[in-house]
C-alpha cells in the first residue's frame, strides 16, 4: 500500500480543490454574461464545472451561462489566468450529462 499523495497544485499554486474527475474536451461554445455573448472553447468538463478558454473580461464570482450544442448551464467564475477560466456550475451535471457532451 502506498502513502497518501499530497494535493496537486492547481494553476496559480493553490491546492487543487476539485472533487470530480475532469474529462478533456475541445468544444466550441458560447459564454453569456448579461446580454453579451462571446465565443469560447470548453477545454475540460466534469459534473461540477469546466475550464474554458475565452478572451472576455471576466472576474471571479461573475455569473455566466455556458452553452454548446449539448450543454446549457449556469455557472460562476472561480478563477482566471490569462485566457483560461475555471467555472463552477450552479447545478451539477449528472455523469450522463457529461458523457453526452463527448
Amino acid at each position: 500500500m502506498s502513502a497518501p499523495r499530497a494535493p496537486v497544485p492547481a494553476l496559480g499554486g493553490s491546492p487543487d480543490q476539485r472533487h470530480d474527475n475532469r474529462r478533456k474536451v475541445f468544444r466550441i461554445a458560447s459564454l453569456t454574461v448579461g446580454a453579451v455573448s462571446e465565443r469560447c472553447h470548453i477545454l475540460n468538463l466534469s459534473t461540477a464545472g469546466a475550464m474554458i478558454d475565452c478572451v472576455g473580461d471576466l472576474g471571479a464570482a461573475t455569473n455566466v451561462c455556458l452553452r454548446s450544442d449539448q450543454l446549457d448551464q449556469a455557472a460562476v467564475v472561480c478563477w482566471r489566468i490569462g485566457s483560461r477560466v475555471g467555472l463552477r456550475f450552479s447545478r451539477p451535471l449528472t455523469p450522463s450529462d457529461v458523457r453526452r457532451c463527448f
